[in-house]
């Protein structure tokens, strides 16, 4: 008998099921997902977050590292908490820019190159001209060289 879902060949007492539970090629995808333990991470709460990605962990200090589908996912969280506006809108911002008021982009409080954290409490949904003022060190400038007299 075949699997219902795959059609994988079942064997033994598993034919009378055809279950996918119980099928083989299921059991070898969940054993090519078994996460690699590493240093400082918390096994137990990355276990029951139940991450699509399996290079999302949370680390023993509480912080969280998101990657792929799981970073996508907590963008779409922090969309939804700020109802697509921009959550920076009462800082100001350099003479001759305002802000457009739609949040577009996630910026980190505690920049990731220090600690990475993407929780959502460490995340701001800001829209384009705010963010460029939160990174001035990304801006690109323009400067001419010094001529130099003979």
């Amino acid at each position: 008998m075949n699997c219902e879902k795959c059609g994988e060949r079942l064997y033994g007492r598993d034919e009378t099921f055809g279950r996918h539970s119980i099928c083989p090629r299921r059991i070898r995808r969940k054993k090519e997902a078994v996460r690699i333990p590493r240093k400082g991470v918390n096994e137990l709460a990355t276990t029951d977050r139940h991450f699509v990605d399996a290079e999302s962990r949370v680390m023993l200090d509480g912080r969280e590292l998101l990657f792929g589908k799981d970073w996508d996912a907590r963008k779409e969280e922090l969309a939804q908490r700020s109802r697509g506006f921009c959550e920076a809108k009462d800082q100001p911002l350099p003479e001759g820019k305002y802000c457009l008021g739609l949040g577009q982009h996630p910026h980190h409080v505690i920049p990731r190159s220090e600690k990475r954290d993407d929780r959502l409490s460490n995340l701001l949904h800001v829209c384009a001209e705010h963010h460029r003022s939160f990174h001035p060190e990304k801006q690109t400038r323009f400067t001419q060289k010094e001529k130099q007299t003979p």
